[in-house]
């Protein structure tokens, strides 16, 4: 038998598969999937109150990484959301919108009728073709994190995306 990487991929993206459709084997496959990061439904619609966001970052959440946070605060400034850092000196008023450090790391998300998953819980559904608005193209890769955190009073939903 041929045992390539691409074979033993696609054996295993076969039996995650079975795992998680097959009526039978589900209950098997949800108890060897368990994560402490369930999946979550995206919806951006609700508004949370000061009180419900600080309810969400003290329940479950863990602190970015130094680089992680400045890096995503980079994105949220290029795509002209005015956030500053926890480091910045800024006078603060109702309005300023400084970035938390803590997010919930999230295994898997369901968008509409799609689920995206992180590439250590599902690498079937890590895999992402996606547009960069910068250099507008597109390009391919796997989800390598999913980061959510109240943003602007709604939870908001990022994937961290390595490029192949």
């Amino acid at each position: 038998m041929d045992y390539t990487m691409l074979h033993q991929m696609s054996r295993r993206q076969h039996v995650e598969a079975a795992l998680q459709e097959d009526e039978v084997l589900k209950p098997l496959g949800n108890v060897l999937n368990e994560s402490a990061n369930p999946s979550i439904t995206i919806d951006s619609s609700k508004k949370l109150s000061g009180i419900e966001q600080a309810e969400y970052l003290r329940k479950g959440t863990v602190i970015l990484a130094e680089r992680d946070y400045y890096v995503l605060l980079q994105y949220l400034r290029m795509t002209g959301r005015p956030y500053y850092s926890i480091e910045d000196n800024v006078l603060v008023r109702n309005d300023t919108r400084i970035l938390p450090q803590f997010v919930h790391n999230r295994a898997s998300v369901n968008v509409g009728d799609r689920t995206f998953s992180t590439r250590a819980s599902h690498e079937g559904n890590s895999a992402i073709l996606y547009y960069d608005q910068f250099t507008q193209r597109f390009f391919t890769g796997v989800i390598e994190a999913i980061w959510s955190l109240p943003l602007d009073a709604t939870i908001q939903t990022f994937f961290v995306v390595r490029a192949l």
